[in-house]
C-alpha cells in the first residue's frame, strides 16, 4: 500500500471518532504496532487492510480513494442558515 494509505486510515478513524486502541484490539495487535500503520512506518497488506476497514465499518475502497483534503474541508465547511 501507498505511505499516505495510513494517513487516510488515521483521518477516517478521527471523523468516525474511534479510537487507535479499538482497531488495534480488532486486528489483534497492540496500539503502538497499530500507531506505526497510521503513521506509515509499517506497510500494510490488503488482507490487514480489509480488517482494518471493517474495524472503521467502512469499504476498503473508501480506504483507498479517500481523498483528506475534501473531508476535511466538508468538515470545516460552514453550512448556511435554512431560511424558512
Amino acid at each position: 500500500m501507498k505511505k499516505d494509505t495510513g494517513n487516510k486510515i488515521r483521518k477516517i478513524r478521527e471523523l468516525k471518532s474511534v479510537s487507535q486502541h479499538h482497531v488495534a484490539k480488532h486486528l489483534g495487535i497492540s496500539q503502538a504496532a497499530y500507531s506505526c500503520i497510521e503513521s506509515g512506518k509499517t506497510k500494510i497488506n490488503d488482507e490487514k487492510l480489509l480488517k482494518i476497514s471493517n474495524a472503521l465499518d467502512v469499504s476498503k475502497d473508501l480506504i483507498i480513494n479517500f481523498d483528506v483534503e475534501v473531508a476535511l474541508n466538508a468538515c470545516l465547511k460552514v453550512q448556511p442558515p435554512v431560511m424558512s
